[in-house]
């Protein structure tokens, strides 16, 4: 069965996940589904959706340190090239690449 979102149906994505964030997640679990909400944002061309839930992701990776958190971000920075240059979304590809870099 394919994803809700490749089949054109972001608003049901988006209900399954926001229905997801409300059952109590792990932190890691939590950042891969504001992250998945975040792409839905990038899909609706709206910035300020990808900030928020992106910058929800970006807390909990520095929180947790989970690789697999960072992973999942570095995964989202590489479409935010389509979103026009919104300095919220400048911000959050800067912090993306600070949790990528190794100090």
């Amino acid at each position: 069965m394919a994803p809700a979102t490749s089949l054109g149906r972001t608003d049901l994505a988006e209900k399954a996940l926001t229905d997801a964030l409300r059952s109590g997640l792990t932190p890691r679990r939590e950042a891969a589904v504001v992250t998945d909400l975040a792409l839905l944002g990038l899909k609706r061309q709206d910035p300020d959706q990808v900030a928020a839930y992106a910058g929800t992701a970006v807390s909990i990776a520095r929180q947790t340190g989970s690789a697999v958190v960072i992973r999942k971000l570095q995964g989202l920075q590489q479409h935010l090239s389509r979103t026009p240059a919104h300095p919220r979304i400048r911000q959050l590809t800067a912090d993306i690449h600070a949790l990528s870099t190794p100090t």
